[in-house]
C-alpha cells in the first residue's frame, strides 16, 4: 500500500494516476476507487507499462517453456496474466494473431500481454 511507503519524497507517475492519497493523511476514504479517464489512458499508452511488459521474466518462461508451440504460448500468457486458460474462441482468435506474417514469438506474446492487460476481466479481476 503506497501509505507504507517509507519516504514520502518519493514520486511515481503510476502512484499519483492511482489515487496516491497525500502524505498528511492516511484516511483510505479520500481515494477513489472509480476509474478515471487519466488512468484509463495510462494503462492503453503507458510507455512503462510497455516496458514492463517487454521486460517481464514471466512472459519469457512462456515463451521458452512453449517452445514454438504458438497454442501453447497462447496458454502460457493467458496464465501469466488472467490465471486462468483461454476458452477455445480466445485461443483462436490469439492463433490467428501469432501467425500474422512477420512476427517474432516475443512480439506476439508481448501484444496478446499487452491486450490481456487492457481486458475488462483484468482491470475488474487483477
Amino acid at each position: 500500500r503506497t501509505i507504507a511507503l517509507a519516504d514520502g519524497s518519493i514520486t511515481s507517475p503510476f502512484l499519483a494516476t492511482f489515487g496516491r492519497p497525500g502524505r498528511d493523511t492516511g484516511l483510505f476514504a479520500e481515494r477513489s476507487n472509480h476509474p478515471t479517464d487519466t488512468q484509463r489512458l495510462y494503462m492503453l499508452n503507458s510507455s512503462d507499462i510497455q516496458r514492463r511488459i517487454e521486460r517481464s521474466p514471466l512472459l519469457q518462461a512462456a515463451i521458452v517453456s512453449a517452445r514454438g508451440n504458438r497454442r501453447a504460448m497462447v496458454q502460457e500468457v493467458y496464465i501469466a496474466i488472467l490465471s486462468r486458460l483461454p476458452s477455445p474462441d480466445e485461443s483462436a482468435v490469439a492463433e490467428k494473431y501469432f501467425q500474422t506474417g512477420g512476427l517474432q514469438p516475443r512480439q506476439a506474446a508481448n501484444d496478446l500481454a499487452w491486450a490481456l492487460i487492457n481486458s475488462k476481466e483484468f482491470l475488474y479481476r487483477h
